[in-house]
């Protein structure tokens, strides 16, 4: 497997290129308002980008990726950083909506990129945000099943096997759609994932679709979510519901998922508690 990867990283204040998160205010000051950043240009080549983003403020975090139209400037070295001091091209137009959400967390997006050339990520943040973008060209993948998460999320890549499968979706609560893409970040033809079989049901909303993956291939889901989610993958014609049981469940959501949810969230907050103390010693 082959892979390009851009790295970006953003402290929201000035006085150095990088800035741990704990310098970014003291406890007595008031929460800082969301401030609007551009990286330099950088080259991406056409087909699959996979962008990761975590954010670590309260307040708003959105993340456009912008095809930059300019003249051509030199490769950036990889891994690159950028500053909330460097700025953008200015004649530029959105190319894919990668976040939009409220809050601390770590997000991840897939994106199709047409034509190669030059791009740029537009950030409105509020706190500390780092965000890596690669282009991997996967030769082989894990035959995986089972996915779950929180939020917007690019799964790992997996293997179909040719046959009749049968994609069963669960969601639990706000807004759901889920895309599946091929290896090069093309929306799959078949099975279009929103022509599904829908069911609610208390505090969750199901749906499945079956379709003949003749040839098979490598695969990956975008998943757009504002909340939990579950994606499972069957032989046959059977959702998963009617093959194997969801186990232990609290207020509709399975234990599991919740379990391995709330381990990030819990790790961000011992990051910064551990900066935020780190910063006081020095100070």
């Amino acid at each position: 497997m082959s892979r390009r990867i851009l790295t970006l990283f953003c402290a929201p204040v000035s006085l150095a290129f990088i800035a741990i998160a704990g310098a970014c205010s003291s406890v007595e000051e008031q929460p800082p308002e969301s401030q609007l950043f551009a990286t330099d240009p950088f080259g991406l080549e056409s087909g699959l980008a996979i962008v990761e983003m975590t954010h670590q403020g309260e307040g708003d975090f959105a993340v456009a990726l912008l095809s930059a139209t300019q003249e051509e400037t030199a490769a950036p070295p990889e891994p690159i950083e950028f500053s909330n001091e460097q700025d953008g091209g200015s004649h530029t137009e959105v190319a894919s909506t990668l976040a939009d959400a409220s809050g601390p967390g770590t997000f991840s997006q897939a994106a199709h990129i047409p034509v190669e050339g030059k791009h740029l990520l537009q950030v409105k943040a509020d706190g500390p945000w780092k965000i890596k973008v690669e282009q991997p060209r996967p030769s082989s993948a894990s035959r995986i099943t089972s996915f779950s998460g929180d939020g917007n999320t690019a799964t790992p890549f997996f293997e179909l096997s040719g046959g009749i499968k049968t994609i069963t979706t669960t969601s639990f609560g706000g807004g759901f759609k889920v895309s599946l893409l091929d290896k090069d970040g093309k929306v799959a033809n078949n099975p279009k994932l929103d022509e599904g079989t829908r069911e609610a049901g208390p505090g969750r909303e199901s749906a499945w679709i079956t379709s003949d993956f003749s040839d098979g291939g490598i695969y990956l889901f975008n998943v757009e979510a504002d909340g939990l989610w579950t994606i499972e993958i069957s032989d046959g014609e059977q959702p998963v519901d009617d093959v194997q049981p969801r186990g232990i469940e609290l207020l509709g959501v399975p234990l599991s998922l919740l379990i391995s949810i709330l381990v990030v969230p819990v790790a961000i907050g011992i990051v910064i508690l551990w900066r935020l103390k780190g910063s006081r010693v020095r100070g």
